[in-house]
């Protein structure tokens, strides 16, 4: 698989995006699964992982987990509290989108926590 060639504030032909869903799997793990590279970057949030999937023409998605941080009050590292959020352009057909990427990662249940309700259609919930 090929990695999106610009940075992920690139990545979306709206301008905007949408959470698809909360995997389980970290970005580290979908990178050793398929191939991808990872990259690092933070935010005013923090460090985190990131990997960019294509999953159609000009259609993407982020891959992101925030890294352990330590505490102000103590130097106890407190680890990332959500799995790896998957967004994806507003003005994508999420029920698509989301039919991509469970067969291109093989996710079973077990690999998501959540998973936006617009992308579940009525004949397929997993």
């Amino acid at each position: 698989m090929a990695m999106y060639p610009g940075s992920p504030a690139d990545l979306f032909g709206s301008g905007d995006s949408v959470p698809l869903a909360d995997l389980r799997l970290g970005p580290d793990e979908i990178a050793r699964r398929y191939g991808v590279p990872v990259g690092e970057s933070h935010d005013d949030l923090g460090a985190f992982q990131f990997t960019i999937l294509p999953l159609g023409e000009a259609l993407y998605a982020l891959l992101y987990r925030y890294q352990e941080t330590r505490s102000q009050e103590s130097s106890d590292v407190q680890p990332s509290t959500i799995g790896t959020i998957v967004r994806v352009d507003s003005q994508a057909d999420l029920v698509a989108a989301w039919k991509k990427l469970r067969r291109m990662l093989d996710l079973s249940k077990r690999d998501k926590n959540w998973v936006n309700p617009r992308a579940l259609s009525n004949k397929h919930t997993s």
